[in-house]
C-alpha cells in the first residue's frame, strides 16, 4: 500500500487516535452530518476501496478543527494531488 494512498491515510489517523473502525466511522459521521458509515466501510476504505466523496471530505474539513480535518486535508490532497496541496504551516491550499 502506498504510504500517502487514501487508504494507508485512514488507517494511519485511525490507529493514531485510537479508534476501532467503528468509533472512526462514527467520529466522520459526525463531521458529515450524520451520514451513515459502517465497520465495514472503513475497512474497504483501508484496503484500497474508493473512500468518501470530495464533496463529504471537504465537508469534514469544513466542519472540524481537530484530526479529523487532517485527516480530510491529507485525502484530499491524496486524491486530486495536481489541484490540492499542504501548505507548511498545515492548510489546504490549490496549486
Amino acid at each position: 500500500m502506498e504510504e500517502n494512498s487514501f487508504a494507508s491515510i485512514t488507517k494511519k489517523y485511525r490507529r493514531n487516535e485510537m479508534l476501532s473502525q467503528k468509533n472512526f466511522g462514527a467520529a466522520i459521521c459526525v463531521a458529515m452530518n450524520n451520514f451513515s458509515l459502517t465497520p465495514q466501510a472503513i475497512s474497504l476504505w483501508e484496503n484500497g476501496s474508493p473512500g468518501p466523496s470530495l464533496e463529504d471530505l471537504f465537508r469534514v474539513y469544513l466542519n472540524c478543527s481537530d484530526w479529523r480535518k487532517d485527516w480530510a486535508i491529507d485525502s484530499l490532497v491524496a486524491r486530486v494531488p495536481d489541484v490540492l496541496a499542504r501548505a507548511e504551516n498545515g492548510a489546504l491550499v490549490v496549486k
